[in-house]
């Protein structure tokens, strides 16, 4: 047998290795331009973002991270601060623990914990609000209690219109008037 000649040992390691590569690679069913479905695997992936913050004309959206879905129009926030500015009428900051934010339909669902307050004095308290941006509303059907300067009403569900300085206690109404408040 003729002798195989060092030189020649480095090219036959590398045929042997493409060799190999190539045979998994059609075992596999290796198609150029299909690779690891990133949108199956995780469908709700987005952007997260640390000192979330946005403002517009009539609202300033403040929280400490803030998760993006792919397709960019709902909004994860954890600990969130809200500040309603409507014209001609007093500002209110909300805050939470969570809020979810679907930036298409213009509404903000806040929960946990929720503290409102605003700069005229008046304080609202309850676990679950949803604010319509088109209308300007703050809504829930959730235990709520508000507190004013002279006042404070208990009652379940809620309809608020900061800008118009209403609200609306739905049912089950506990009001506790200050004495002498009224004189």
């Amino acid at each position: 047998m003729a002798k195989i000649r060092l030189k020649y040992l480095p090219v036959a390691g590398i045929l042997v290795l493409l060799c190999i590569i190539g045979y998994f690679l059609v075992k596999t069913g290796f198609q150029k331009g299909k690779g690891l479905d990133l949108e199956a695997i995780l469908p709700d992936a987005g952007l997260t973002v640390k000192n979330f913050h946005y403002s517009e004309d009539t609202l300033v959206l403040d929280a400490d991270e803030g998760t993006y879905s792919q397709d960019k129009q709902r909004v994860t926030l954890v600990n969130f601060h809200l500040k309603l500015e409507p014209l001609n009428s007093p500002s209110m900051e909300i805050k939470g623990e969570q809020a979810e934010w679907d930036r298409g339909l213009k509404v903000i669902s806040l929960r946990g914990n929720l503290q409102g307050y605003s700069n005229n004095g008046y304080g609202i308290f309850t676990e679950n609000l949803t604010y319509e941006q088109k209308d300007g509303a703050l809504k829930t059907d959730e235990h709520v209690r508000i507190t004013g300067p002279f006042f404070s009403v208990n009652g379940k569900g809620l309809l608020c219109y900061p800008e118009r300085q209403r609200f609306k206690i739905i049912s089950d109404i506990t009001a506790l008037i200050e004495k002498g408040s009224l004189i």
